[in-house]
């Protein structure tokens, strides 16, 4: 059986991003089911930064502030052009607390 790094490598992890993204626009949708599919998007130390961003997001919108700073210090050092970097991903349509 192949690795999880393998499987990343070769797209395997592409239908949870495709997953994740069509159920997060679900009213009916669970912060469970949503963080789920994000998970298994990626593979840790994987380029797929979208879906990391993205998890790291799910994270704190769940309360796990704490998950979510340790993915987003993960990312700090990663090699971006400074408009990529800068710009502002996936706003909350409202100002938001995360649950604790």
């Amino acid at each position: 059986m192949c690795s999880r790094r393998h499987w990343s490598q070769i797209g395997m992890n592409a239908p949870f991003i495709s997953r994740a993204k069509l159920i997060s626009e679900m009213e009916t949708s669970t912060n469970e089911e949503i963080t789920y599919h994000l998970e298994r998007s990626f593979t840790a130390g994987d380029s797929n930064y979208d879906a990391q961003i993205r998890y790291g997001r799910q994270l704190f919108l769940s309360g796990d502030i704490i998950g979510s700073k340790k993915l987003f210090d993960s990312l700090k050092n990663v090699r971006v052009p400074a408009e990529v970097r800068n710009r502002l991903l996936y706003p909350l349509p409202e100002q938001f607390r995360a649950r604790s």
